[in-house]
Parts: C-alpha cells; sequence; structure tokens
C-alpha cells in the first residue's frame, strides 16, 4: 500500500486500513469529516476503482475506459472516512477540502 498524507491524497494500491485509521497511527487526529472535492484516477490502463468507508459501505465505484478519470463535486462529498478496496491499477488522487 502506498498512501500519502498530503493533499491530494495519493493511493497506489489497495489500502489494508483506512485512511483515519493510518492517520491515528501517524499521531494526526481524526475527530473530523472528510471533505472530498474531487478524485483523479490516472495512468491506468483499464480496471475497477472502488472506495469504501470504514465499515464496507461504497462511496464511490467506477470502471477505468480509454483516457484519465477526473470526478468533481460542485459540494464537497462527506466522507467519515474512506478505504480503497479496489484499485486494478494506476495512481488515484483524493483531493480534499
Amino acid at each position: 500500500m502506498s498512501v500519502t498524507f498530503s493533499n491530494p491524497v495519493i493511493v497506489s494500491a489497495v489500502m489494508s486500513t483506512s485512511y483515519k485509521t493510518q492517520l491515528a497511527a501517524s499521531g494526526y487526529g481524526t475527530s473530523f469529516p472528510l471533505r472530498v472535492k474531487r478524485l483523479r484516477w490516472v495512468g491506468a490502463s483499464s480496471g475497477t476503482l472502488v472506495i469504501q468507508d470504514g465499515n464496507g459501505n461504497t462511496l464511490f465505484d467506477a470502471a477505468y475506459n480509454s483516457a484519465d478519470q477526473d470526478y468533481s463535486w460542485a459540494q464537497p462529498e462527506i466522507w467519515p472516512d474512506f478505504l480503497v478496496s479496489t484499485i486494478t491499477n494506476g495512481v488515484l488522487y483524493v483531493h480534499l477540502v
């Protein structure tokens, strides 16, 4: 697993633990919701992406087609936590507000 605690959060492999679990293990606070403004999935040749909350509920899923995928929302999505349970290849950028 490869996750960076930057903005954007960069994920290049399946996460074995949730983002907030990893934050807590690194000494950061976790009592805040995550406000997700944009997702970018780049460099994949094909495949699927699934993002779940800490309880296994799907927050987002997508199939990769021929070009880099870019998803954004006018108002940020509020996520309690997240875990990338499936990313067949490529790199995911999670832009937080």
